[in-house]
């Protein structure tokens, strides 16, 4: 579950849409409407417009205007467009072949042409080239000319999110240009792209200026050119100082707002507020071999219970700024992702915390008395409308043992065979139901 909350400014009755940042500065807005420029504070010092030595959201927000990949992936569409290359086909399993188009060119007025994209795919693949998330391009073989627009890539092996990389990872750089510097890490400074922003100043202290291409005509729905004339990346740190800024007039837009803040900012009239669900997600890991010394965890009904324990639905609304416009995960895949073996109808479903409740019973037994929770099942039913104040915990009566014993050598994760002694059986019921034993 990952949901980020931007706050913009409202002008001439418009409001600051953003739906990703990704495209944020290409989405129509009306922004400082006197210098056309669209003000936007960033927390991290700003090392440049570079997402290969500068990996990172806010770089992303400026790298991805200035620059342009291969192809592009609309996620509405769930389908790659095509971007620098007007085509391209995969010969092989490991052999892919880039058609480029003939009429871009970069900021400096060179043209594109397959020299840049060769440069660029072996200068990343180069295990020699150090940087941040190298493991991004070790897949890359090499690439090769086959003539001025055409490009063979060749992979070490089959890469099911190859296509995916071109078109997210893979950002374009003119050859003659970044072939010529000694320090690599610098070309964000002095970046030169193809993309629908044009690099105009670097200052780590006064933050980064783009002005926008009016020469790209190559873009597509989910990258098209840009609207606004100037966009201004200021480098403020202190959230109370952003939204000074935002609240006078100084920013029109911030990021990552937390949730009090953004609560109090959504009062004021002449603010928006827009959510941006992202691809990252919170998880928890579980010791599932015992190497803490602990078996309960061994047991993956416990696990799962322990999983389904969340409130998800509080978390979101009560901690994440947005509610319920932060979107929660019922699989590890995305809807906008493709080729993911996710399944969402394994997900959680209303009420499946009962499952929790009931472990929560069977633990304080077993922490107590030294007893081991089981569940009664398998099974995870869809109690629509269960209720912790309905739930029991007694002694198994005579009549019930056998089928108590049954059901513990069953379930028990020890598999256990047989009980020494006379011990005590518990049942955890809900409206006559078993859930849980304890003994």
């Amino acid at each position: 579950m990952n949901g980020k909350r931007r706050t913009t400014r409202k002008s001439g009755g418009k409001l600051l849409v953003a739906a990703s940042v990704a495209i944020m500065i290409a989405t129509p807005v009306a922004a400082q409407k006197s210098k056309d420029t669209l003000r936007v504070g960033f927390y991290d010092p700003i090392a440049g417009v570079d997402l290969i030595y500068d990996p990172k959201g806010e770089t992303s927000f400026t790298a991805r205007a200035v620059f342009d990949t291969l192809i592009s992936y609309n996620e509405k569409t769930r389908e790659f467009e095509p971007l620098l290359a007007k085509s391209w086909r995969r010969l092989d399993a490991t052999t892919y072949e880039f058609g480029l188009r003939d009429d871009v060119k970069f900021h400096d007025g060179s043209p594109l042409d397959a020299d840049d994209v060769v440069y660029t795919l072996n200068w990343l693949a180069d295990p020699k080239v150090k940087f941040r998330i190298k493991t991004r391009f070790l897949w890359i073989d090499k690439a090769e000319k086959v003539d001025r627009y055409t490009v063979r890539v060749t992979t070490k092996g089959p890469r099911a999110v190859a296509l995916a990389r071109f078109a997210v990872s893979i950002p374009i750089f003119p050859s003659d240009v970044h072939g010529a510097m000694k320090n690599k890490a610098a070309f964000g400074k002095q970046a030169i792209g193809t993309g629908p922003y044009k690099l105009v100043s670097y200052h780590p202290d006064k933050g980064v200026r783009l002005t926008r291409n009016a020469d790209y005509r190559h873009g597509v729905p989910s990258k098209p050119a840009g609207k606004i004339e100037n966009v201004h990346a200021l480098p403020i740190p202190d959230i109370q100082t952003q939204v000074a800024q935002l609240v006078t007039g100084g920013l029109d837009m911030i990021h990552n707002v937390p949730k009090d803040q953004a609560d109090n900012l959504s009062l004021d009239p002449r603010l928006a507020i827009t959510i941006s669900n992202g691809i990252l997600f919170r998880y928890i890991a579980l010791d599932a071999v015992g190497r803490t010394g602990r078996d309960d965890l061994k047991d993956v009904r416990v696990r799962r219970a322990l999983i389904h324990a969340i409130d998800r639905d509080s978390i979101r609304r009560n901690i994440f700024a947005g509610g319920d416009a932060v979107k929660k995960m019922d699989s590890i895949c995305k809807p906008m992702q493709i080729g993911c073996q996710g399944d969402p109808t394994l997900g959680l479903r209303r009420n499946s915390r009962f499952f929790f409740i009931v472990l929560h019973f069977s633990l304080a037994f077993a922490n107590r008395f030294g007893y081991s929770p089981v569940m009664a099942s398998n099974e995870i039913p869809d109690l629509e409308d269960f209720s912790l104040e309905e739930v029991e915990v007694r002694l198994a009566r005579p009549d019930e043992r056998v089928k108590w014993d049954a059901l513990v050598r069953e379930n028990h994760y020890l598999e256990f065979k047989r009980f020494a002694g006379r011990g005590l059986r518990y049942v955890v019921a809900w409206r006559g139901r078993w859930l849980a034993l304890a003994g």
